[in-house]
């Protein structure tokens, strides 16, 4: 391992860590933009575009289909597509576009979210002269590949609409998924957008969706949350992009069994970061983040945050040389935090970086050679760290999956 906290790193000194395993196609899915979830040894995960679905949108019908999920074998190296998205414009039986959000799996099911598409009538498409769908909430059964759509979302005043990040599911009342959507609800206009997102429930054994808090325009409240969930103590926590006092985002907490949500903190206010395009991960009694933005060089952090308390630290700022704005959630092995940037000042590439929480030391553990960006989280297998990246040079920027062995 290579600390880049005071030196410059170079790809060539630590390339032997990593190792490039798959790429995209347009057969198989392109552009993936979430990290992958283990299952009995198997990665899923999903791809933006791409498969065999065939998509009612101009501008997503290039290249391949409307969005895959897929199944990767690290063990045979062997890729699948679990199943292709379809749309089929206005009020169809189209089962959703674009799944930017990654998935999360609860009894034997894998559940996600597709950021468009559906039954719902949103943005009207002047190429396909037809109304693009608001996003669904679906469930994939690994085993067989069957996938159902759960919920469409409408545009109605008060229901969410696109969804960005993966649900979670929480055991009550027989199975219940939260989940965020970046737009819609009833908080006001937010940057020209109908509603400032909103949290959402979907009771999976009577289907019934319900927004159980609206983000607020109002300079308190965050809005268009974009974040993936982390539980603690039976509460929630993840972040809004923008909002808050400052504008530049918050942290928040939301409980399941009150539906009552709390701002925890704002960030922006001086070197705290800013633009928190990512979720947060527990350990030792912390949450830790990352923001894109802001910290000492304006690069983007690291912090922890106390959930009782709501205090925020930054517990490292990206000098550019170690990375530059990070996007993904952190994870957690072993007592240190695993991560990667979008880019960086070493030509320009992103980096896949631990972090020890105890010495707050972050370590540069491969800097990009293969791809233009390490956007997306990591998967920890057998002690190896597996990833994806959504656009790839020698992949014909399709995206690719890599490993690297800290």
């Amino acid at each position: 391992m290579l600390a880049c906290a005071t030196m410059l790193c170079t790809s060539a000194a630590i390339s032997q860590q990593e190792k490039n395993l798959y790429c995209f196609t347009p057969d198989n899915g392109t552009y993936p933009y979430a990290g992958m979830t283990e299952v009995n040894g198997i990665l899923y995960g999903t791809t933006v575009t791409g498969g065999t679905g065939g998509c009612s949108s101009y501008v997503y019908n290039s290249p391949g289909g409307c969005g895959t999920v897929f199944s990767y074998n690290p063990a045979t190296n062997e890729e699948k597509v679990v199943h292709s998205f379809t749309s089929n414009g206005y009020q169809s039986d189209g089962d959703g576009e674009l799944p930017y959000g990654g998935l999360t799996y609860a009894n034997g099911m894998l559940y996600g979210t597709t950021t468009s598409g559906g039954s719902g009538d949103c943005d009207y498409d002047f190429y396909s002269q037809e109304y693009e769908g608001c996003g669904t909430v679906y469930s994939i059964n690994p085993s067989t590949g069957a996938e159902t759509v759960l919920y469409s979302f409408q545009r109605n005043g008060t229901d969410g609409v696109y969804p960005m990040s993966t649900p979670i599911f929480v055991k009550r009342k027989g199975g219940q998924l939260f989940g965020l959507t970046s737009e819609g609800g009833t908080g006001g206009t937010c940057y020209e957008s109908p509603g400032c997102g909103t949290i959402f429930k979907l009771d999976l054994a009577t289907g019934e969706e319900k927004v159980v808090h609206s983000f607020q325009n109002n300079g308190t409240d965050g809005v268009h949350p974009t974040g993936d969930w982390t539980s603690l103590a039976g509460v929630l926590y993840s972040t809004t992009f923008s909002g808050g006092a400052y504008g530049y985002g918050t942290a928040f907490s939301f409980d399941p069994a009150t539906d009552k949500e709390t701002t925890l903190h704002a960030f922006g206010s001086g070197t705290d970061g800013a633009y928190p395009s990512a979720g947060m991960t527990e350990t030792g009694g912390l949450l830790y983040g990352t923001t894109a933005n802001g910290g000492a060089a304006g690069l983007g952090t690291v912090f922890s945050l106390a959930p009782a308390s709501g205090t925020e630290t930054v517990v490292h700022s990206f000098q550019g040389d170690d990375g530059s704005d990070p996007q993904a959630d952190l994870i957690s092995s072993k007592g240190l935090l695993y991560g990667t940037t979008y880019g960086s000042t070493v030509n320009g590439d992103g980096i896949v970086f631990s972090f020890d929480p105890k010495t707050n030391v972050e370590t540069v553990l491969y800097t990009d050679d293969w791809a233009d960006s390490e956007n997306n989280y990591l998967t920890m297998v057998k002690g190896t760290l597996y990833g994806t990246v959504s656009a790839e040079t020698n992949c014909a920027f399709y995206g690719g999956i890599y490993s690297v062995t800290p």
